[in-house]
């Protein structure tokens, strides 16, 4: 659900997204309901809705970043955190 909250973050204009895309897809079905099938007992899942988000797209892709940074995660500088303080402090 972090793709949801990213999306409307930036759809709405509430902040900027820093970092990379997000991995889940903010457009989706949701809130399952599940029964099971009397003769197999499988379980099936129906969606009761699909949100879609604020911008209308329904592209199979996640939230973009307004800011790309990737952080080398296998040293022990962060490189985010110094692009992040220069970018607020132009302002």
């Amino acid at each position: 659900m972090a793709a949801v909250g990213a999306a409307l973050i930036q759809d709405y204009g509430f902040g900027k997204i820093v970092r990379e895309e997000t991995g889940d897809m903010p457009t989706l079905y949701a809130s399952q309901f599940s029964f099971q099938l009397p003769r197999t007992k499988m379980v099936v899942k129906v969606p009761k809705r699909y949100i879609v988000r604020p911008n209308k797209s329904e592209k199979p892709e996640g939230v973009r970043p307004d800011i790309i940074l990737q952080d080398h995660l296998l040293d022990d500088t962060d490189e985010v955190l110094p692009v992040l303080l220069r970018t607020l402090t132009k302002k």
